[in-house]
């Protein structure tokens, strides 16, 4: 499940990442049309059920008002001294929260077990390959300036095919969310 971002948010993004794209050499970084949040994921999934899982989801985000993403700063996963996934800040707020929690609820009631790990939103825009480390991505992301925000006015159930030049994303599924509130 993924929130997919308006192309001038991708675009917003892009800019603030492109000083850490020549600082940090070694590391893959995700193509600017490929950024998004990954809202829960799901793993393989037969395409029998992708009709099931959209009909929950529905049930379960259509009555939610739109969160607003707000995108600030950086960081690295496990951390900047030992990087494999860079990436740009979400704040929490409590109807992001609301909308996950959701997720998971809905995901659940069609036998999907839940993720078994703490929510953290964020975009993935980089990941370092096995065995390298590159100096230097602690200073690098203290330096990412991006503010950016924008609503949710959807969800979407999300294919991710890996390839040679990384994964592509192919939408199966959107489950708009309510405008009110």
């Amino acid at each position: 499940m993924a929130i997919l971002l308006p192309r001038s948010v991708r675009a917003e993004i892009a800019a603030a990442v492109a000083p850490l794209r020549e600082r940090l050499p070694n590391v893959r970084w995700v193509r600017t049309g490929q950024l998004h949040l990954t809202l829960r994921f799901i793993g393989d999934v037969e395409r029998a059920r992708v009709a099931t899982i959209g009909a929950a989801l529905r049930r379960a985000l259509a009555p939610l008002p739109e969160p607003r993403l707000a995108l600030e700063g950086g960081g690295a996963f496990p951390s900047a001294a030992r990087p494999s996934v860079l990436w740009v800040g979400v704040r929490p707020s409590e109807r992001l929260s609301a909308l996950h929690g959701a997720t998971e609820a809905a995901l659940g009631s069609v036998g999907i077990p839940p993720e078994g790990r703490e929510f953290h939103p964020h975009v993935t825009v980089g990941r370092v390959p096995r065995g390298r480390r590159p100096r230097g991505v602690g200073e690098a992301i203290a330096d990412l300036a991006l503010e950016a925000s924008t609503p949710v006015r959807e969800v979407s159930l999300v294919e991710s095919v890996l390839g040679r030049g990384g994964a592509r994303h192919t939408t199966v599924e959107t489950v708009p969310l309510s405008d009110t509130g």
